[in-house]
């Protein structure tokens, strides 16, 4: 860790360890539709701090997916409602953001975050500008669960205390594999395995960490996907692929948001294709949320920031306003296309989720 990140590791500690034995409160974020990586970093983090005697709670839009159920301390996890807003202005000290640093990537929390008294940052998505000395943001992070790996490591100098576990383990393996696509992705660094080699003493079960990330698949899962990789519509020179789920497919199927969480890149795997766009309908009339994943040159952040998402090189994501599915996905097949035919031959980057 550079110097930078170090000198903000501890102003981060500076500002938590304080709290210890007060009636203070944490409330950790992660993004909507939080994946493994969001969670496990949020739930190991929340841990730690409640064993150091910090009230800490990951405040979340939704239950988790069903392939994130099995996540040891599911107690510390409250899902937010819009009228408890005003209940958790009176009660937040410090909010933190992982796995994301936009408000907006809240949704329903992100007035929440804006209006907490500090507000920290733990991420390793691509950013504009400085965040500020509060935020841990590394982009040559494989994840975020190898910030929060640090962080920990970091509190238990401070502290004296062991604070990682079998719990913790499970938690942060859950989002090193999810974000470095089980150690396979270009951008899974050496610190990752280093991670992983010392995790490996509290026996996390990978086993089933890894049939609940990429082996299970419900009946509705099956019926999901089917519907997706039927409805694929490619570019003329089918380096672009789209493809959209509406409220009315994933409700014949029995499905939810989470089951297509890996659809995206099982779309990219298609020979030739440069980039796979999966498109859903939110609950939100006119609302439709895009997921990116690219191979080659395209560059899947840069795309979404057109739109004010984000996300990495390889995997972003981005919300359409005021669209149908149908005019949502003319509009991406022609934009990509002719974003494609401006590629240069590669970029660096990586295929992580976002």
């Amino acid at each position: 860790m550079d110097k930078s990140l170090e000198k903000r590791l501890h102003n981060i500690l500076n500002e938590i360890l304080p709290l210890r034995n007060t009636a203070d409160e944490v409330f950790i974020f992660p993004h909507v539709g939080a994946d493994g990586d969001a969670l496990g970093s949020g739930l190991s983090l929340a841990a730690a701090l409640n064993t150091l005697n910090i009230k800490a709670l990951v405040l979340a839009d939704e239950e988790p997916i069903s392939s994130l159920e099995f996540l040891p301390r599911q107690d510390l996890l409250r899902v937010f409602a819009p009228d408890e807003l005003e209940h958790y202005i009176k009660r937040i000290n410090i909010a933190i953001a992982v796995d994301c640093h936009q408000s907006e990537r809240m949704e329903m929390r992100g007035e929440l975050f804006e209006r907490a008294p500090i507000k920290i940052i733990m991420d390793h998505h691509v950013h504009d500008g400085d965040l500020g000395e509060l935020a841990l943001m590394n982009t040559e992070a494989s994840s975020t669960s190898e910030l929060v790996f640090d962080f920990i490591e970091a509190l238990e100098r401070e502290t004296g205390e062991e604070l990682f576990n079998q719990d913790l383990a499970t938690l942060i393996v859950t989002g090193l594999v999810t974000d470095t696509g089980r150690f396979s992705f270009p951008t899974t660094t050496a610190r990752a395995f280093e991670q992983m080699a010392c995790l490996k003493h509290f026996k996390p079960d990978t086993t089933r960490i890894y049939y609940e990330l990429y082996e299970r698949i419900t009946l509705p899962q099956a019926l999901v996907r089917g519907e997706v990789l039927s409805r694929i519509k490619c570019s003329s020179e089918q380096g672009v692929i789209v493809s959209s789920v509406s409220r009315e497919i994933l409700r014949k199927a029995g499905a939810v948001d989470g089951d297509l969480e890996t659809l995206p890149s099982e779309m990219r795997m298609v020979e030739g294709v440069k980039v796979a766009f999966l498109l859903r309908e939110t609950a939100v009339p006119g609302e439709v949320r895009v997921n990116i994943r690219s191979n080659d040159c395209f560059d899947s952040a840069a795309f979404a920031l057109r739109y004010n998402g984000g996300g990495h090189v390889r995997a972003a994501g981005m919300t359409l306003y005021n669209t149908s599915l149908e005019a949502a996905e003319e509009l991406i097949l022609s934009e990509a296309a002719k974003t494609l035919e401006q590629c240069p031959d590669k970029v660096s980057g990586e295929k992580s989720d976002n």
